[in-house]
């Protein structure tokens, strides 16, 4: 009897051993696994993370938008500035433009998107262009709630990237993407608040293409 319970117990401290054995194993397949896929193989993951928080930051960009039109009349802070100003140092007037927001932004984080290589600014005060991911609509009005307002630099005219500065569409002009953020996709904000997540060629709440004449934009 007890010759049998000590190879029980044997053939129990085996099978132990044996899973053991085989967990090291997965474990360290797992890990060659890691080494050589390495940072791409959870790229798409990290994409949609960083996607998913742009919009959200849209989306208070958003709010601060509307704070401010209650605050100043209905206007957006683009309509209070010169166009002569847009139209000689779109740079500087941008960052102003932005700056007015200060007080319903609460951060500069919220202007540069997570996806992007741009750092933050520590304050609205030193912000440059440098510190900001999205794009400003000087056109755009509270009393047009399809309207675009602001968005990722990371859009094209008719496939041709867009500089830095005002960026006049024209009638004929299609918004395309590139691929500098978030694999192709760009985060739009529409006067109503809602944000679309826009890639050249395919379809979304506002068409396969998204055409924006007579709406200007000044590109960071």
């Amino acid at each position: 009897m007890g010759t049998k319970c000590a190879g029980m117990s044997g053939l129990r401290r085996l099978e132990r051993a044996l899973t053991v054995s085989e967990l090291l194993v997965l474990v360290a397949v797992i890990a060659l696994l890691i080494w050589v896929l390495g940072p791409r193989a959870f790229e798409p993951v990290r994409t949609r993370i960083r996607t998913a928080k742009c919009a959200s930051q849209l989306m208070s960009i958003g709010v601060a938008f509307r704070l401010y039109a209650g605050d100043y009349g209905d206007l957006f802070p683009s309509a209070l500035i010169h166009d002569d100003l847009w139209l000689t140092n779109c740079d500087e007037t941008l960052v102003y433009a932005w700056r007015r927001l200060s007080k319903e932004l609460g951060s500069p984080r919220f202007l540069v998107c997570p996806g992007d290589t741009r750092f933050a600014a520590v304050n609205f005060e030193s912000m440059t262009r440098s510190n900001l991911s999205y794009f400003m609509s000087i056109d755009a009005s509270p009393g047009v709630p399809q309207m675009l307002l602001a968005g990722d630099r990371n859009i094209s005219s008719n496939g041709v990237q867009l500089n830095p500065g005002l960026f006049d569409p024209g009638t004929n002009c299609i918004l395309t993407t590139t691929k500098e953020l978030h694999r192709g996709v760009a985060c739009l904000l529409f006067v109503d608040g809602h944000v679309t997540r826009y890639r050249s060629g395919q379809p979304s709440e506002r068409g396969s293409s998204l055409t924006i004449a007579t709406n200007r934009l000044a590109i960071p």
